[in-house]
Formats: C-alpha cells, sequence, structure tokens
C-alpha cells in the first residue's frame, strides 16, 4: 500500500471523487503542509497556511499513481491560485503532495505533461508532504452524509467508474510480450525426423503436456497444474541467461548467476503478487525438494532425451557425450519416478548398444 496527498479546493468533492476508484484503499480528509500545529477547521478558514489536502491510501498494484494524478486534473483548474469553484483563499489552493521520491518521478511525468497542454506555468504545488492533520470527524465522508451538501465538482465526475486495472493488466501484458522471446532462445536439441533446433517455448510446452499424461507414474500424488505451471515457466531466464547445455560444464559453472539476474528483470515486470508467486515457484522448482519439482524435472529430462533417442543420438554423437555423463543427468529422474527412470534407462542402453553413446562407465 502507498500513500499520496492531493489538495483540490474543498476536501468534501475531492474525497467523494477519490473514493469511487476501485483500487484506492481509503480515504481521510485533512489540512497539510501549514504550520507544524494541529488546527481547528476555522483556524484554517482564517488562513492558518494549510491547505484543505485528501489522504488517499491505494494499492499500487490495482491503480497506479500515474492514474491517480490524471484523475485529480480532471477535476481542478490547475492555473487558478487560491481557489477552485467559487471557493477561495489559501487553504484552497492545489497541490500534489509525495512521500518518497518514486512517487515525485510519477507525479512528476504527469504534472509535465499536463503544464505543455496547458501552455503556462501550472499554479498546482508538487511538493513532499511536511505534515497532514486530520479533519474534524464531521468533514469525514461529508457528502456520503448529506447527499445534497455543497461541492465545486460537478457531480457527474463521481460516477466516472474508469478502469483501474489499467497498470495491472499493463504489466501482465508486458510480461505476455516478453516472454515471446523465449521462442528466440534456440536449445542444443533438435526436433524429432532431424528437424531444426527446438526453442525453449517448444520445450516447455512439449513438457507441461507430457506432465499431464504421464502424472500417474509420479512417485508421489502431485498438484499436476503446479507441476504443469514450473514446466512452463522454467526456462523463460533464458531469455537474458541463454540456453545452458545440459552437459556443458563450464557454462554450468555461471548459469545461477546468469538465470538469478534474468529472474529478477523478468518476473519484476508482472504485479508484485504475480511476481512473487512465480519467483517462488521457479525457485521451488530449482530447489528439487517438493514431489511437484521432482516431477517437473523429470520431465525436464525425459522430453530432450526422447527427441535425441528419435534422432538416432544425433545431438550426442554432436557433442560427443558419453553415456556415464547422460547418466549422470538422468539418474536423477528416479527422485520423480521410478517408473519412467526404467523407460530412460532403456533408451540410454539402447543407444550404448547402437554405439550412438561412448560406454565409459567403470564396471
Amino acid at each position: 500500500m502507498k500513500t499520496i496527498y492531493f489538495a483540490g479546493g474543498c476536501f468534501w468533492g475531492v474525497q467523494k471523487f477519490f473514493d469511487q476508484f476501485e483500487g484506492v484503499v481509503s480515504t481521510e480528509t485533512g489540512y497539510a503542509n501549514g504550520p507544524e500545529k494541529a488546527p481547528s477547521y476555522q483556524e484554517v478558514c482564517r488562513s492558518s497556511g494549510h491547505a484543505e489536502t485528501v489522504k488517499v491510501v491505494y494499492d499500487e498494484n490495482r491503480i497506479s499513481l500515474t492514474d491517480l494524478v490524471q484523475y485529480y486534473f480532471m477535476v481542478i483548474d490547475p492555473l487558478s491560485v487560491n481557489k477552485q469553484g467559487e471557493d477561495t483563499g489559501i487553504q484552497y489552493r492545489t497541490g500534489i503532495y509525495y512521500t518518497d521520491e518514486e512517487q515525485l518521478a510519477e507525479a512528476q511525468g504527469v504534472y509535465e505533461a499536463e503544464e505543455e497542454k496547458a501552455g503556462a506555468k501550472l499554479a498546482v504545488e508538487l511538493e513532499p508532504l511536511r505534515n497532514f492533520f486530520t479533519a474534524e470527524e464531521y468533514h469525514q465522508k461529508y457528502l456520503v452524509k448529506n447527499p445534497g451538501g455543497y461541492c465545486h465538482i460537478p457531480r457527474t465526475m463521481f460516477h466516472l467508474k474508469k478502469p483501474v486495472m489499467d497498470e495491472r493488466i499493463r504489466k501482465q501484458l508486458d510480461f505476455s510480450l516478453e516472454i515471446d522471446k523465449e521462442k528466440n532462445v534456440f536449445r542444443q536439441t533438435h526436433l524429432s525426423g532431424h528437424g531444426r533446433n527446438e526453442n525453449d517455448a517448444e520445450h516447455a510446452w512439449h513438457m507441461a503436456i507430457m506432465a499431464y499424461l504421464l502424472r500417474e507414474y509420479a512417485n508421489e500424488e502431485v498438484d499436476i497444474a503446479k507441476v504443469m505451471l514450473m514446466c512452463l515457466i522454467h526456462d523463460i531466464v533464458e531469455i537474458d541467461a541463454g540456453d545452458t547445455y545440459a552437459y556443458d560444464e563450464e557454462g554450468r559453472k555461471t548459469q545461477k548467476a546468469r538465470e538469478d539476474a534474468a529472474k529478477e528483470r523478468i518476473f519484476s515486470l508482472l504485479p508484485e503478487d504475480q511476481k512473487s508467486e512465480l519467483t517462488a515457484l521457479f525457485d521451488e522448482f530449482e530447489e528439487y525438494r517438493t514431489a511437484e519439482a521432482k516431477f517437473a524435472h523429470a520431465m525436464d529430462n525425459l522430453q530432450p532425451l526422447i527427441l535425441n533417442n528419435s534422432n538416432n543420438g544425433s545431438d550426442w554423437k554432436e557433442h560427443g557425450v558419453s553415456a556415464g555423463t547422460v547418466y549422470g543427468r538422468q539418474t536423477k529422474t528416479r527422485l520423480g519416478s521410478e517408473k519412467l527412470y526404467e523407460i530412460t534407462d532403456r533408451i540410454i542402453r539402447e543407444n550404448i548398444r547402437k554405439g550412438n553413446l561412448p560406454d565409459d562407465r567403470s564396471e
């Protein structure tokens, strides 16, 4: 949750205006950025130096500060000095009072756009919050208590019902577009029928379908939806980190550092709750401890194995991979599925027999 403060003339209407937006958690009327002494309403009306202000607490994952500031400019005259509607006095000045530098940067973007649109210097203060004193109880939700009460803001502005998920949806769509780049990350494994190199997105999709089909062979009961999602996201980090071939020992030394940096950048495109959710799922996969992670890893091993087998071991032969190296990776499949490891072992032995994998194991 974050908090921003808006002074926009009489605070009765300003509070009613912001209360309509989903994503605004709470509002409170008060007096801001005046002397360091709590004033009464009467003192404010006698020019105490405070501005009638609405404190807005908002969920930044559901509504952005950019949206709030844009809405704010819809109900004020930004060129008017100490006057909004018929209300005149220093307490009716306009201002956006922020609480951190991040808010300043976001609000300033809208502010500068409005100033350019106006073609003149705005009278709206853009300053850090110095103080805020809650107004008397009868000023809280005044227009709810008094529906016919005075307001300088046209009442049609209380029914905008503007979309408030814009920022959340924007982030989700930005992430959705970003992961399209996974289709450009090509693996060492080739498609069946001696086709082209497989890309990461194809690998992830193939794993997810296999997980669903083969779930009955998991060593333990698993949440198959969770397994499938692990399969689908586990290589997204390779958009930045690149594909590390399973048998590239040198590349694996830096793999974790590269993937951690990629994980932070890419998942940060999402709303915070979804970033946390997918990061936790990615980490669970990497830690290899839960039944779901073990079964997902079994799919990550088995999927390229069956492709390589269908191509007569051509990828192993191209990279000079030995049976001992393949077993070193594939043995972990049994942690997720003993049954699928039996199949894996049979495939590897057949490729040893064919000469596709040199058998360098000690007897």
